[in-house]
């Protein structure tokens, strides 16, 4: 099903937005439909380099291990890497997409919202049908614009582009990619969860700054008095600044403020007025606030969004006429006025507009809910409704109200009914005038259908279930209804059975009188052990193993009962345990999926997940089992840390916020571990390796053991699988005092991550030689303490954000470093960075996710090699001058949201570019350009040419760019 006037529907979306940026938007998608295929190559070509790269680094290894000159071959080795790490960059530049990076914040909002609206509110229509549009011939969905322009479902949409505008306002450096809010919304599901998740962000922002002086004067502040009613004590006012659309927030409940008007108001493309309180002394509190733009009334909202209080919807009209200089019926002709329905004004069928407070005469309606305070119910008697919708369950009083009307042609309730089911049906009947439940169907929606008793089966047939003389096939149903009388259920064939709760024994006597069960769902599993749930399914399902049962009951059942799925073939699977297929491979060649009993195996064989705990994990054949994922949960006994130890082997290892209470020392020095031969990690969607360590796993293809939000946690006590890669230890307990053990030991140790801790009582943190990645987050170091890695020559990146480095007395840094990340980090007052021996080093960047946190360093020098310098979102307070001409190759310095309060000179080479949007420095400060010096301009760029650019500036090779 889809929408068959999509046009038309998109035509009434874009209404949401202003004219300007849906003509940025149309360049924006033109630019990427002309360089999509222009970008496919690109990164075809780009990720075939990174494969040959990475098998070149395991031939390389191999030889090292063979090579007699062991340094010249490491050498070797590292350019290898080197070259693997410039297409990784290249490929993160693509996904980023400088067509986005380039478009105004406005038109970002537009794309970002755009996204949301096209996924949730068309889902919302197509799957709920709310306003009830009718269907085509082919079943696709007809959208009237005119109901859809007058529906609050299209107030909705502004609500949600207004979250996207305030989210972009307080956290623009996390947007990157229009994708970012499909990650950050990937849980919820529906159109209500995301108006939801919107109320919540907005309820987060809440920080009340605008009442420091009182809410009297917070009331006046930023205000400019346009109209007054004296004799109504009211009076209309423009807003100006952001403490003032701050303020009209709080009071009217909306979200005007706390960002995402705030720019456009600032600029005068946008005129925020409010209807307020005219008093003297006491506070001018608001009871509408107006969105003016582009000529047009955008937006009329009373509190929370809603209608306007009646007691002032009379001084609002008289408002939006002085506003527009126009009469109400020449603004609405000319589609000058939306939200014309919140000052007091409803739309009939045809779109004529109606004064709800002088309302005579009889008109049809499209759509009208029950619970709509817009009307009064002396007026129902004049309406006939198309469809009538109740938003909560009927209470008995709604039937006598629904009796008012002069006709409901259609009716819906999708709440279950506390009462009898059959007075329910009663009373509709007779509200409805329907005389045969075979009738109900044109006039009632589903859900109250199925509250009433009546059922529709498979071919679409009514049935009353309190009537049912004969076998019928449903196509779904809840364990939990109570729908069917219990004499009726073996009457009853299910293809899909769902359960929203653990199962029971008293569960299965339930589904043993149905006539059959076709498949069983229950994603909580099962309350009692997995010997007698093989038993309750196998009675069930007529089954006598796992192949019996495997398309009878889902996959949750599956692992409960003591199951899992064999991978035949481990190189074939991808992180999240997909098989990956070759095109060219035919259906018939696919590998089908094997279950086997973890409990009682034969032979080695490979798994997908498997959680410690519980009766099946106890009684697994440990010593046969390699699993794919190993999660670990809640406390850890020390029965399930013996058996976790027996385990064959894994691929990753992770403990999710879990007590080691029970636990005295942790052995996995006997877990093999194993990598997956088909990478599937996406370079393009990391800012960085870890992200701190909450993805970590996303980014890994194997041989990692992580420690995610764990307490009672002691590093020093466990023993780490002798093959290990990839290490995270991660606390709940932050600033808890530890020693790490000693890591050098793991010689095929990659990354090392280190979350929350407190390591001053370390005197030594011993590392292999081969580590390329190193992280501390959120750590304290003590006191005269040296941070030299200068010997590590594979480490390539370092992270210390958010750490307390103030004891650190000396920083000394590899020759093969190429990123350094310190956002959030405390330095010693004064102290220095020096990376002038980090040759491999091309661009610098902070990664300050800790926005306007101080750093304390006086000087930090660069290597001459370096190309880029950001040192965004951040305060350097003790830095003074800023000599930045020994650096040749420097093509831009971004300073953009930073500030340097002490800084007296900073000194530019030639041709290098300076973005420095709302930096902070003193007003003495001199800048000093070299030749062919200048400000980067802000400025619409062609994603080919931008691209190539930065490609350039960074070195990076670039294999074939299609041009």
């Amino acid at each position: 099903m889809k929408i068959a006037n999509f046009r038309d529907y998109v035509k009434v979306l874009r209404e949401v937005y202003s004219r300007e940026n849906m003509d940025e938007l149309g360049n924006y998608y033109r630019a990427l439909m002309a360089s999509g295929s222009a970008l496919k190559k690109q990164k075809a070509l780009l990720q075939k380099e990174v494969y040959r790269l990475n098998a070149a680094i395991k031939r390389q290894a191999e030889k090292i291990r063979q090579a007699e000159d062991k340094k010249a071959a490491g050498l070797a080795m590292a350019e290898l890497r080197r070259q693997k790490q410039e297409q990784v960059k290249c490929l993160k530049e693509l996904q980023n997409s400088d067509h986005f990076n380039v478009l105004s914040e406005e038109a970002k909002v537009c794309v970002c919202s755009g996204f949301l609206l096209q996924k949730y509110m068309a889902r919302e229509l197509l799957e709920n049908n709310p306003l009830h549009f009718p269907t085509d011939a082919k079943g696709n969905l007809v959208v009237n614009t005119d109901e859809l322009r007058r529906s609050d479902i299209l107030q909705e949409a502004g609500h949600i582009r207004d979250f996207v505008a305030a989210y972009l306002v307080h956290y623009p450096e996390k947007v990157k990619t229009p994708g970012h809010f499909k990650t950050m919304l990937n849980g919820v599901r529906d159109w209500r969860g995301l108006l939801e998740y919107a109320n919540d962000f907005f309820e987060k922002l809440n920080d009340n700054d605008f009442l420091e002086e009182g809410p009297v004067k917070a009331s006046r502040q930023g205000t400019e008095v346009i109209q007054t009613w004296p004799d109504r004590k009211l009076q209309l006012v423009r807003l100006h600044t952001q403490k003032a659309l701050d303020y009209e927030s709080d009071k009217m409940n909306h979200c005007v403020g706390k960002g995402g008007y705030d720019k456009d108001v600032l600029s005068g493309k946008t005129f925020i007025y409010s209807l307020r309180d005219n008093c003297a002394d006491g506070e001018w509190l608001p009871h509408a606030t107006i969105e003016y733009r582009d000529g047009k009334i955008k937006q009329i909202k009373g509190y929370k969004d809603k209608e306007i209080d009646a007691a002032y919807r009379e001084t609002a009209r008289e408002a939006v006429m002085f506003i527009l200089g126009s009469d109400m019926a020449g603004s609405v002709m000319s589609d000058k006025l939306a939200d014309a329905r919140n000052l007091g004004y409803i739309a009939d069928v045809s779109g004529k507009l109606y004064d709800v407070s002088s309302l005579h005469e009889e008109i049809e309606l499209s759509s009208f809910s029950l619970d709509d305070k817009l009307l009064p119910p002396e007026k129902f008697p004049l309406l006939t409704v198309k469809s009538l919708s109740v938003s909560r369950p009927f209470k008995n009083e709604d039937f006598e109200i629904l009796r008012k009307f002069k006709k409901i042609r259609f009716l819906e309730n999708g709440y279950d009914y506390d009462g009898d089911a059959l007075f329910l049906r009663q009373q509709i009947f007779s509200v409805l005038g329907i005389l045969n439940y075979r009738k109900a169907e044109d006039r009632v929606g589903v859900k109250l259908l199925q509250t009433m008793g009546i059922i529709s089966d498979i071919h679409g047939k009514l049935h009353d279930v309190y009537m049912l003389k004969e076998d019928i096939e449903l196509a779904s149903l809840q364990l939990d209804s109570k729908l069917f009388p219990e004499d009726k259920l073996p009457f009853l064939t299910v293809k899909t059975m769902s359960a929203a709760r653990r199962l029971t024994d008293a569960d299965f006597e339930k589904l043993m009188k149905f006539k059959k069960i076709g498949f069983l769902k229950a994603s909580e599993g099962y309350e009692g052990d997995y010997r007698m749930l093989r038993r309750q399914v196998f009675a069930l399902t007529g089954g006598q193993s796992a192949e019996d049962v495997k398309t009878r009951v889902d996959a949750g059942l599956m692992s409960a009962m003591g199951f899992a799925i064999k991978i035949e073939d481990p190189s074939r699977y991808d992180k999240r345990g997909r098989i990956c297929f070759d095109l060219s491979e035919s259906g018939q060649n696919r590998p089908e999926e094997k279950w086997v009993d973890v409990t009682d195996l034969d032979e080695t064989a490979h798994i997908g997940q498997v959680s410690c705990g519980g009766d099946v994990w106890r009684d697994a054949d440990m010593s046969h089992l390699i699993c794919r994922d190993v999660n670990v949960k809640e406390e850890l006994q020390p029965e399930d840390a013996v058996q976790l130890s027996r385990l064959s082997g894994a691929y990753d290892v992770h403990f999710d916020h879990v007590s080691f209470k029970q636990i005295q020392t942790l052995d996995l020095s006997g877990l093999q571990m194993f990598e997956r031969q088909l990478e599937k990690t996406d370079v393009m969607t990391a800012s960085s390796f870890f992200l701190e360590g909450y993805t970590v796993s996303h980014f890994l293809a194997g041989s990692s053991v992580i420690f995610h939000g764990c307490r009672d946690l002691s590093p020093e006590a466990i023993r780490l699988p002798r093959g290990i890669k990839h290490v995270m230890f991660d606390t709940a307990d932050c600033g808890t005092k530890i020693k790490l053990p000693d890591f050098s030991r793991y010689e095929n140790l990659e990354s090392l991550q280190v979350n929350h801790f407190d390591l001053s009582e370390n005197e030594t943190v011993r590392l292999p030689k081969g580590l390329k990645y190193l992280a501390f987050y959120d750590c304290s170091f003590g006191s005269g303490k040296n941070m030299d890695l200068s010997r590590f020559e594979n480490l390539s990146v370092l992270r210390v954000k958010g750490c307390d480095l103030q004891g650190v007395e000396r920083f000394a840094f590899p020759s093969g470093l190429e990123a350094f990340a310190i956002g959030g980090a405390l330095f010693a007052r004064g102290a220095a960075l020096d990376l002038s021996g980090c040759h491999q080093m091309k661009i610098f960047d902070v990664d300050a996710s800790f926005e306007n946190k101080e750093i304390a360093l006086s000087r930090i020098t660069f290597p001459e090699e370096i190309e880029e310098i950001k040192l965004c979102g951040l305060k350097f307070s003790e830095i003074e001058s800023f000599d930045l001409r020994a650096y040749p190759n420097l093509r831009c310095a971004d300073v953009e949201r930073s500030a340097f309060p002490k800084l007296r000179k900073l000194l530019l080479p030639a041709g290098c570019e300076l973005k420095k949007d709302n930096w902070e420095i003193p007003a003495e400060t001199e800048v000093v350009r070299g030749e062919g010096a200048k400000e980067f301009p802000p400025q619409e760029v062609n994603l080919s040419e931008h691209f190539l650019r930065e490609l350039k500036f960074k070195g990076v090779k670039i294999i074939d760019a299609g041009r």
